[in-house]
């Protein structure tokens, strides 16, 4: 009787750990580039990427995502860091994992009038 509770116990534990580790958004920021990140179908996924927009600077997506796979939510809401002009800002993209597969999230920071790219940003995205 012990060994059968002692399972039950271990069992609801584990899904206890399964279901907190599938609340909320996969967060990933400039730490996270080069990585390789497995999100499940349904999964938000978010991109935040530091930036300074009053300066002209702005992340753009680059490549080719595949949009079946991570479907795009909102591009590009940057919000300052502070109310002082100038500031730096916090730049997010949102997705939705679509379907499973894979697909690369990259971008580009830079100016849309110059062709100069003063960084990158780029990860490997699977849907499970």
């Amino acid at each position: 009787m012990r060994k059968r509770n002692l399972l039950a116990w271990v069992a609801l534990g584990g899904a206890v750990l399964l279901v907190a580790g599938c609340i909320g958004p996969v967060t990933l920021r400039e730490a996270d580039g080069g990585k390789v990140i497995t999100v499940g179908v349904g999964d938000p996924l978010i991109v935040e990427l530091e930036g300074n927009p009053s300066t002209g600077y702005a992340w753009e997506r680059v490549g080719h995502l595949a949009e079946t796979v991570l479907r795009p939510v909102s591009e590009g809401n940057c919000q300052p860091d502070n109310d002082m002009p100038g500031s730096p800002a916090t730049c997010t993209f949102r997705y939705q994992a679509s379907s499973t597969g894979t697909t690369r999230l990259e971008y580009a920071y830079r100016r849309s009038w110059e062709t100069e790219v003063l960084g990158t940003f780029a990860v490997t995205v699977v849907v499970r």
